[in-house]
Formats: C-alpha cells, sequence, structure tokens
C-alpha cells in the first residue's frame, strides 16, 4: 500500500476519492496483501483506480455483450491505429483491475471469475481480428476462393479460454483458419492503386501476423497479452497458416470468431 501511495505522489484527487470510499481501501490493502500480480498491475497503473472508483466500470459482473458494447464505445473516439491499440490496452487493464478486486474481496466464485476472465480475452481477440483483418485489407484487398465467394478467415480459441476456464496466468490458444485455394482480389468501389494482389495463404498467413503484433505490441500503455508464436503445426520453424477444413477443426471446447461478426 505503501508503493502504491508513492506512485500516486501529490494527486490529491486520488487522496479525496479514497477518503470518501473507504471500502476501496479495504478492498486495495486485501489486493496488496494477497496477490503480487494484480499488486503489481496497479502499481504499474495507478491512473486507474480514478476510472474503476465510477460506479459503471465497478459493476461486479458484466456480460460478453456488456464487454463487446464497452469496447466499441472506448474505440469510437479513437483517430488513428495507435490510438486504437492504446485504447485496447486501457480497456484491458482497467477490466483486469474491475476483476481482481472483486476476486480478492470474495464476490466471485471462482468460475464467475474464470468466465469474466475469458470473455474479456474474447472481446479483445475478436477486435483484434476485425483490426488485423482491416489493415490488411487496406494493401491487399480481399480474399477470394477460386469458386465464386468471399472467404472469411477465422480466429479459433481452445484451451482453457475455449472452455471459458481462463485464469490470470493462462496461456492463449488461438488457431487461425481458413480453406480453400485462391487469391485476393480489390474491394468493389475502389481503384487497384497500392493494392498487391497475393495468394490465400499469404494473406491470411499476414492477418495472422498483423493480429499477433496488435497484441503483443508493447505501447504505453503496455501489452493486450503475450503469446508464445514458436508453437505451430510444423514446429518452430514451420509456415504461420497451413490450410485447414472446417470439418477438421470442430471440436467441443472450441469457440471462434470469423471475420464478418464479433463473437
Amino acid at each position: 500500500m505503501e508503493r502504491f501511495l508513492y506512485a500516486i505522489g501529490a494527486r490529491t484527487m486520488f487522496y479525496a476519492l479514497l477518503y470518501e470510499k473507504p471500502k476501496v481501501v479495504e478492498a486495495l490493502v486485501r489486493l496488496f496483501g494477497s496477490s503480487r500480480f494484480l499488486s503489481g498491475f496497479l502499481l504499474r497503473h495507478p491512473e486507474l483506480l480514478d476510472t474503476f472508483l465510477r460506479t459503471d466500470v465497478s459493476a461486479l459482473v458484466k456480460s460478453k455483450s456488456d464487454l463487446r458494447t464497452g469496447l466499441a464505445e472506448a474505440l469510437t473516439g479513437c483517430d488513428d491505429f495507435e490510438q486504437e491499440l492504446d485504447e485496447l490496452r486501457r480497456f484491458k487493464n482497467l477490466e483486469t483491475l474491475r476483476i481482481g478486486i472483486h476476486d480478492m474481496a470474495g464476490s466471485l466464485s471462482l468460475e464467475e471469475g474464470m468466465f469474466q476472465l475469458s470473455a474479456l480475452a474474447e472481446a479483445l481477440l475478436s477486435h483484434a481480428v476485425f483490426l488485423a483483418i482491416r489493415e490488411v485489407r487496406r494493401r491487399f484487398g480481399i480474399a477470394m476462393e477460386e469458386a465464386p465467394g468471399r472467404r472469411r478467415p477465422s480466429a479459433s480459441w481452445d484451451g482453457k479460454l475455449g472452455s471459458e476456464e481462463l485464469s490470470y496466468h493462462s496461456d492463449l490458444d488461438i488457431l487461425f483458419l481458413y480453406s480453400g485455394p485462391g487469391e485476393s482480389a480489390p474491394e468493389p468501389g475502389r481503384g487497384e492503386g497500392d493494392f498487391r494482389k497475393v495468394s490465400n495463404h499469404e494473406y491470411f498467413a499476414k492477418v495472422a501476423q498483423r493480429m499477433i503484433s496488435i497484441l503483443t505490441t508493447s505501447t504505453r500503455e503496455g501489452l493486450v497479452y503475450r503469446l508464445d508464436t514458436r508453437l505451430r503445426p510444423s514446429g518452430t520453424r514451420g509456415r504461420w497458416s497451413p490450410r485447414w477444413r472446417p470439418s477438421s477443426v470442430t471440436t467441443r471446447n472450441r469457440r471462434s470468431c470469423g471475420s464478418g461478426r464479433r463473437c
């Protein structure tokens, strides 16, 4: 707690907020006394306390819809890609703190805590897929199958996230899926300009790499998640995105999000 007060420094507004909300002080003392991970988290981001004290942010439980809506609203005011990256991280930091404080207070059951962390990860990963595809389309257009039709990729998560049992330290198991050979084409209504045609395999490999960059790039707000990109179907030297057929990747605990919707 002493280190947290040192991090706050001379910002008297924080002290006034703590004075007015003694239950928050109790929650902070409990957090600093029981969780090194969350203590370090708040020490790195003391500015989150001000936002956390707002009634709407300190909600005990948020649905997936609540989180998606909250993230979309937070991103509305962003003017460029860099601001979107920062906002993704701010949202993740704030929501992790919300879950952690309620968890330490004993207000969440084990299952509720895991669901909250999993729902948050789904919202962030789904938007990362959306951003990655948007950025790739600007240069490489839209991926098309050899048979007429637009080819949509899918990001699928397995393991703890797929079964909605994510913890604060769980690894994220992400698969990048697509089916059908083909190549990219310019977006309808847009000239070729800087457009460059690539195969579907190369196109979706770029989407996967872009998504990983969105999640792991360290900005002034930190990063979203750490991902181990050495784990590939063909080993550490394997290609990013081998071809998969939908029928070969369906499992009970696998959850996915295609480019046409945010799950």
